[in-house]
């Protein structure tokens, strides 16, 4: 056990927080205003109480005046003004992006890129208003480009977009990065000219305490502090250290707030640790209720998410959900080219855990909900033909348990659904994997069988 030190919104607090072995935590404190402009900051291990403090009761005094951080909106006129509580695990989603609309179980496009060197970001609870440097001094100290000033073929830019990828993979969230940046101040929505989330870096306050801060939707902008050793030093694991700040951050730029306790399994808790690598399951069942899944929009027989041709043996999709937002039902195509006999899986994926958002003092209680993560809806599967006749429909196990279909069909297409039942927590989507073994039906004479 080490004890650490954990501050939201208005009260510093000294906290003990678990810390599994070999785990470096980076305390990480929100503050949460009204329209868009809020943020979280991330820090080092053994910041000392007096130092969270100083920057809490600063956040405090500046958006209670109205100050920069919290009172100056942007060209479009949102964020800013007072101050507002805590909204529990997920605090907030992408509404609009420079890409359109974002709706739930609808493909959401958010792009994101580094910003020129030189460009304004905002101040902190520590600096006033400052140029980013981190290109600069993450070529300095974590390699420059191989390809002139090309700044895709550092090694650090690979890092930051390796956890992007992860996000897109796991979601329904589809990042993708833009070179295209007009170098106007953070924070900004991102248009034409500019990405959704933009990162840049500055030094915040050297060595420890503050690693990185970074605003929710619809900004979703980040700032690295440059100066801090932490990202250099931590090389293990391909920077491991770097990937798991890089991640969080973004989970709070998709609107993720904090979950607790602390038992180092889940992405989101308020310390970021070396223990696991990107977000959890719960991280993804999470974010799924804001976004969907990968597979979206596959909400009915016309906009099945095509499978294509089954080959025969195994066809797999993993981290696909059933949201509990919207009624949520996915629907998959596919074909084969002679009678078979298939078997489908459909397994609930999940951990249990102790739930409960962070406490508004900053603390984190031991947790007061246990979430059964794979037991969530109970998972109903049907098979239909190409005329829409039904050939199957499974709901034999329990939630959380496999439902299994297997069926021998003719040559033609098909559409497997998967729907859910009452959801036992709200702010979730009950993940699952799809298994689909293919082989030819003892029946079936195919014409290699007739030469």
């Amino acid at each position: 056990m080490r004890c650490a030190v954990v501050v939201t919104l208005t009260v510093a607090l000294v906290g003990c927080l678990g810390v599994a072995a070999g785990a470096s935590p980076e305390l990480v404190t929100s503050v949460h205003e009204d329209g868009d402009l809020s943020f979280s900051m991330v820090f080092a291990p053994g910041t000392p109480t007096s130092v969270v403090r100083q920057h809490t009761q600063e956040m405090i005094r500046r958006r209670g005046n109205g100050g920069d951080n919290g009172g100056r909106g942007n060209n479009n006129g949102r964020g800013g003004g007072r101050g507002r509580g805590r909204r529990g695990i997920r605090s907030a989603r992408w509404t609009n992006t420079a890409n359109g609309a974002c709706s739930v179980n609808n493909p959401c496009t958010v792009t994101w890129g580094i910003v020129p060197d030189g460009t304004i970001l905002p101040l902190d609870t520590t600096t006033a208003d400052r140029p980013s440097n981190l290109i600069s001094e993450w070529n300095s100290q974590l390699g420059g480009p191989t390809s002139g000033t090309n700044i895709t073929t550092t090694p650090w830019f690979a890092l930051i977009s390796s956890v992007f990828d992860v996000w897109s993979e796991t979601t329904g969230l589809n990042f993708v990065y833009s070179g295209t940046d007009d170098g106007s101040a953070l924070p900004n929505t991102g248009n034409a000219d500019r990405p959704d989330v933009r990162i840049g870096g500055h030094t915040i306050d050297g060595n420890s305490n503050v690693l990185a801060y970074n605003y929710f939707p619809n900004f979703g902008d980040m700032v690295i502090d440059t100066a801090d050793n932490f990202y250099a030093n931590n090389q293990a694991n391909n920077y491991l250290g770097l990937r798991n700040v890089i991640a969080h951050e973004i989970g709070h730029g998709i609107g993720l707030s904090h979950v607790c306790p602390v038992i180092q399994e889940r992405l989101m808790e308020p310390t970021v640790t070396f223990a696991f690598d990107g977000p959890s399951l719960d991280d993804i069942s999470v974010a799924q209720g804001a976004y969907g899944d990968r597979f979206e929009p596959n909400n009915n027989a016309g906009a099945a998410h095509p499978l294509g041709a089954l080959s025969v043996g195994q066809t797999e999709l993993k981290y696909a959900g059933i949201n509990d937002d919207t009624n949520d039902e996915d629907f998959y195509a596919f074909s084969v080219d002679a009678a078979s006999d298939i078997t489908v899986l459909i397994t609930p994926i999940g951990i249990t855990v102790n739930q409960s958002p962070q406490n508004s003092d900053g603390s984190c209680s031991p947790g007061n909900t246990v979430i059964a993560l794979a037991e969530l809806s109970d998972l109903r599967v049907r098979l239909y033909d190409s005329s829409n006749a039904l050939i199957a429909d499974v709901n034999a196990a329990a939630a959380g348990v496999v439902e299994v279909v297997q069926e021998t069909i003719a040559a033609g297409s098909y559409v497997l659904q998967v729907s859910g039942g009452t959801f036992a927590a709200a702010d979730h989507s009950q993940l699952y994997d799809i298994d689909i073994t293919r082989a030819l039906s003892a029946t079936t004479t195919t014409a290699a069988d007739t030469t």
